[in-house]
């Protein structure tokens, strides 16, 4: 055998991060050369308006920098890595390829914005454009809970006719079988409708490219609807474009759209046939049905059209709406229009796209109006739709824009705007109508749930389905949703993510209040193999507003002293899954404050408006320089920094403030990351607000000091807290230090060798003390003289206050061997039921411990308690000390020619650079991928390739993993 070519490429596991080196290799030596990137996720989804394949697909950081690129594949999907480096949101730009629909080079350039660093699917389409163009013209920053806005408005007001029951999210569900469908239908029916703008607009001062329309209409929908007021947007634009999406949404319901004078329908079943190959079934345009919200969506397009050209064709289509029923309405549209539906409209859009400026005025007002009397929309479903007799079904709805909903038929009485309800034993088939009505009207929907045959008819699949569904996706902090689910030819089921434990194989539950968005998984296991579903759940970001207490006061005295709880917080925001939650860990004073659920996440830029936030209202007596001072315990090197700003601004000297030593123990810090002094500078006296942001979860900060002093050094506990009062005295003692005998100054907190003294850690020109002032407490034995303080009435004793509920939850470590087991302990305040989740299940004692054994995979546990006042949750995670390798499959030979006789892997690792002890083999030459248990310790990787005549290449370059 001749020397052949290996190239390998090393990537992320999930949790860990290593060196991706790329390499070429040859056994028998020479040199070789390589390069070095590093990647810690990889992107995966399909490309759609189309679909298209040969797509030119960048990523670009949040800089704007191209950080990667590919090309979609043959059926439309794509696979692509992002490196560490990277600083979300990121983005995916998709241009070029050819439209498997049209057959001709796509017509758009198409993006979608990724913020959370966990997401892993992410669709390229016309949808996932409109969604980030709004999000950036939303005037908020870009991230998750700016894009779920976005979503949930592209839902309403320009889906289509997508219905989120039955895609939950265009940009991260993945394409199959059940949802190709719809995904393909709704993004040709947007992408038609844009070029008939288009068309109409030629001539006018409002004539833009199709990519400047897409932007036009992201905008528009910043502010919730298409109505021409959205920021920088031209209303002509808008009223173009709302009687040319009628026009499309009619074809696509009368099952004729036409494009470039063809109808394309059966030309997307084809395409979806082709980038579905071996689907069986999957399915076809013609089984998507015409939802409520593409019925709303065309209604308030004609009603806004109408105001400025009150044509009769659309009286007619208007009046239609109102009478037909959904499963009807198709074919009486067809029956209207007749043959070539396109040509029913284009006249009427034309006169809309010429209107003058007060015409335009008229249709902005009318879109507005239409708006605010939208008609009630119903998803009623019913779960199974034919059940044996003495079998029962599942009923789930969700209605919007409606104010009660009323039941008749085999059911009566009036029913909450979404739940579920179980029929009962059913003996015959039964009919069952929902009416729900609002300001914009009303609307009826109805389910049956038939009989079918006893056993001894036709046999049935025995292949393994699930169907998971919520009555919502997008809720407010503190509302509830309903799961529903049924599992067929299944024998269990489990739950994880935001929920947990063993469920039935058909049921339905309520979730508890909900305060952060999350992710609710199911997975059901039968004796034909396994099968998964997730659905994501929204929640617009929390906020705990305290009430108007009085302002934090800055001391008077020489320090400039301000100390701070933690806990004692004005205002708190959860924009997304992670929030800031009140622990009592021992060492602290009183509380502390930990940035939950501890999963890896981190926040290191854009973590204003994404991360979690606490607000403190401080009323600054002096202006200029503050040094700040952290208590915090760092339980890992990924669960150790915090950010800090003012008045709602990120500032670059409070970034990143890190506890250095990993401990269980409370520890002061005043560095960041880069071993500088940390800081904020006060403009001018008065009141402020100070901000702190997560940066990596899992971090629990117990107090802050700020002081103008940068020779100052709290010592033990910290000064005593500063006092809140209305109105501040003129002079104010500064406060104690109340060190206890045994918190004295630890040898390890002096200054290491290795931190000489940095230029920007001396005193500022700023008002900062000089070095000649007199001692500082801790700083000498010696008393410091206190200035004579102003004559003050006393400050009034503070209003008592409720104890908040708390839940307390640890692990005895966070890290196990595979296999092996931890003792969970946890106690409560104020709370009197419990119920465990995710990693363990049941109902526990407030108070108590337990042992999880044979544990193989990271998991987390969560702990929701609730009482009389309220309730709380802990959340604590567990990983398996493991190092998850993969890498890329050789393909070719040293002199370029096909590789075809890979056979084998060999993995080679030891605890020393170089020198490998332990070899595994892998068989499988289309494996990839390989999980080691390994002990605690430091490990260096290299990875070989066997031919099928046992030639080893030469060894990889070596990548170092430091298990915990």
């Amino acid at each position: 055998m001749g020397c052949k070519e290996r190239s390998f490429r090393w990537t992320a596991g999930y949790l860990f991060v290593f060196l991706i080196p790329f390499i070429t290799a040859c056994n028998g030596g020479g040199n070789s050369s390589s390069s070095v990137e590093t990647n810690t996720a990889t992107l995966t989804g399909s490309v759609l308006d189309g679909p298209i394949v040969d797509a030119s697909i960048r990523l670009f950081d949040v800089n704007g920098a191209e950080i990667a690129s590919t090309l979609s594949s043959s059926i439309a999907d794509f696979k692509i890595d992002v490196p560490l480096h990277a600083q979300y949101p990121v983005t995916l730009k998709a241009s070029s390829g050819t439209d498997l629909v049209t057959i001709r080079n796509s017509d758009f350039q198409m993006s979608v914005i990724i913020a959370d660093p966990q997401q892993r699917i992410a669709n390229i389409s016309l949808l996932s454009t409109i969604i980030a163009g709004a999000a950036i013209c939303s005037g908020e920053t870009v991230g998750s809970q700016s894009l779920d806005t976005a979503t949930a408005a592209m839902y309403d007001q320009l889906g289509m006719g997508l219905d989120m029951m039955r895609v939950a999210n265009p940009v991260s569900s993945e394409l199959n079988k059940d949802n190709i469908a719809d995904m393909v239908l709704a993004n040709e029916v947007l992408g038609e409708g844009v070029r008939r703008t288009q068309a109409a607009l030629q001539g006018t001062s409002s004539e833009l490219q199709l990519e400047e329309i897409l932007v036009q209409l992201g905008c528009d929908l910043a502010d919730g609807s298409i109505d021409g007021a959205g920021p920088d947007v031209d209303v002509r634009v808008s009223a173009a474009f709302a009687l040319a999406s009628a026009s499309v949404l009619i074809e696509s319901m009368a099952g004729s759209l036409m494009v470039d004078g063809i109808d394309i329908m059966a030309r997307m079943d084809a395409a979806i046939q082709s980038i579905l190959p071996g689907e069986d079934h999957p399915a076809m345009i013609a089984d998507v049905p015409i939802s409520d919200a593409g019925i709303e969506q065309l209604r308030i397009a004609l009603v806004s059209s109408m105001a400025v050209d009150n044509s009769e064709i659309l009286q007619d289509v208007l009046g239609m709406l109102g009478n037909v029923a959904n499963d009807r309405l198709g074919p009486a549209l067809g029956e209207l229009f007749g043959e070539g539906t396109q040509t029913a409209l284009p006249g009427v859009i034309d006169n809309i796209a010429q209107l003058d400026s007060q015409a335009l005025e008229v249709f902005a007002q009318a879109a507005s109006d239409a708006q605010k009397l939208r008609t009630p929309g119903i998803s009623f479903v019913a779960f199974p739709e034919t059940v044996v007799s003495g079998g029962e079904s599942l009923l789930s709805w969700v209605s919007v824009n409606a104010e009660n909903c009323q039941a008749t038929g085999a059911w009566s009485g009036e029913k909450a705007l979404a739940g579920t309800f179980s029929t009962g034993k059913l003996t015959e088939s039964k009919e069952y109508f929902l009416s729900c009505d609002g300001p914009g009207g009303s609307k009826t929907h109805s389910v049956i749930v038939g009989i079918q045959d006893q056993p001894g008819g036709e046999p049935t699949s025995d292949v393994i389905s699930l169907s998971l569904h919520t009555s919502a996706q997008f809720v407010n902090a503190g509302d509830s949703v309903a799961l529903t689910w049924r599992a067929e030819n299944a024998s269990t089921c489990s739950a994880a993510g935001s929920w947990g434990g063993d469920v039935s194989l058909v049921g339905s539950r309520n979730t508890d209040t909900l305060n952060t968005s999350g992710i609710y998984s199911l997975t059901c296991r039968g004796p034909n193999g396994s099968i998964s579903k997730s659905i994501y759940v929204s929640v617009t970001p929390k906020v705990a507003d305290k009430g108007e207490k009085s302002a934090i006061q800055q001391s008077s005295g020489s320090n400039g002293l301000l100390s701070i709880e933690a806990e004692d917080y004005d205002r708190l925001l959860a924009p997304g899954v992670h929030e800031w939650i009140s622990i009592s860990p021992a060492g602290v004073t009183g509380d502390a404050m930990k940035a939950s659920p501890n999963m890896g996440t981190q926040y290191s830029t854009n973590y204003v408006g994404s991360s979690p936030q606490l607000d403190f209202r401080v009323n600054f007596l002096r202006s200029g320089r503050h040094y700040l001072w952290v208590r915090g315990i760092g339980s890992n090197a990924g669960s150790n920094t915090v950010h800090f700003g003012i008045d709602g601004q990120a500032v670059s000297t409070a970034e990143a403030i890190t506890t250095e030593n990993i401990s269980q123990i409370p520890e002061w810090t005043n560095e960041n990351v880069d071993y500088a002094i940390v800081s904020i500078n006060v403009d001018k006296p008065g009141m402020h607000t100070l901000n702190m942001w997560m940066n990596e979860d899992g971090y629990v900060v117990d107090k802050l000091v700020l002081s103008t002093n940068i020779q100052y050094r709290p010592v033990g506990t910290g000064p005593a807290t500063s006092i809140r009062s209305a109105t501040p005295p003129d002079s104010q003692p500064e406060p104690e230090q109340s060190p206890q005998p045994d918190e004295s100054p630890q040898p390890d907190k002096s200054p290491q060798p290795d931190k000489s003294p940095q230029p920007d850690k001396s005193p500022q020109p700023d008002g900062s003390p000089q070095p000649d002032k007199s001692p500082q407490p801790g700083d000498s034995p010696q008393p410091e003289p206190k200035p004579d303080p102003e004559p003050t009435e006393p400050a009034p004793a503070p209003e008592p206050e409720l104890i908040s509920p708390k839940v307390n939850l640890s692990a005895s470590s966070a890290w196990v061997d595979n296999g092996g087991s931890i003792s969970l302990n946890w106690s409560t305040e104020g709370l009197d039921h419990c119920e465990a989740s995710g990693g363990w299940a049941g109902v526990k004692e407030v108070t108590g411990s337990a042992s999880i054994g044979s544990i193989t995979d990271d998991m987390s546990f969560t702990l929701s308690c609730s009482g009389t006042n309220g309730s709380a949750l802990a959340i604590t995670a567990i990983s398996v000390r493991k190092a998850t390798l993969s890498w890329a499959r050789p393909t070719q030979n040293a002199d370029g020619s096909p590789l075809t006789d890979l056979a084998s892997y060999r993995i080679f690792y030891g605890s020393k650079s170089g020198d490998y002890t332990q070899v595994v083999e892998i068989d499988n030459p289309d494996t990839t991928l390989k999980t080691l248990f390994l002990a605690s310790g430091d490990y260096y990787f290299a990875i070989a390739a066997m031919d099928s005549d046992n030639n080893q290449s030469a060894l990889s370059a070596e990548v170092f993993k430091a298990v915990n």
